[in-house]
């Protein structure tokens, strides 16, 4: 019995070491870059009805459970993959040789560097 109440002592002291009450959402950046882009924005919904308007410039951070997000353009939905220990980022483009727009799941360092170039660009617009 004493065994027992040293164990269960121990395992509550040392709880959060072992990671597994803890859920970590997956973290999704998604964002729309201006070179080479149409001005015109649109519009790209969640299966669960949430929206993201993708103006030149744009971003959002999306958190999710889930190891996949459904992303729909223009009626047309994409089960898109998702990595759950580094950052996820998802490229919204409407190119200026294109008909429509698109998405694109990118490398973790070109999606970083480029996320953080349009909020700079978005940030800089806010200001003037």
């Amino acid at each position: 019995m004493v065994m027992v109440d040293y164990i269960q002592k121990y395992n509550k002291l040392h709880s959060d070491e072992a990671d597994l009450d803890k859920i970590v959402p997956i973290q999704v950046f998604l964002y729309r870059r201006s070179k080479k882009e149409k001005e015109q924005s649109f519009t790209i919904l969640t299966r669960d009805s949430l929206d993201y308007p993708m103006e030149v410039n744009s971003f959002y951070k999306i958190e999710t459970l889930s190891d996949t997000i459904a992303l729909c353009l223009n009626g047309k939905c994409k089960d898109i993959p998702l990595a759950e220990k580094k950052p996820n980022y998802i490229y919204a483009y409407w190119k200026t040789n294109e008909t429509e727009p698109g998405l694109e799941l990118v490398d973790v360092k070109e999606g970083e560097f480029y996320f953080k170039e349009v909020q700079y660009r978005h940030t800089r617009k806010e200001e003037e």
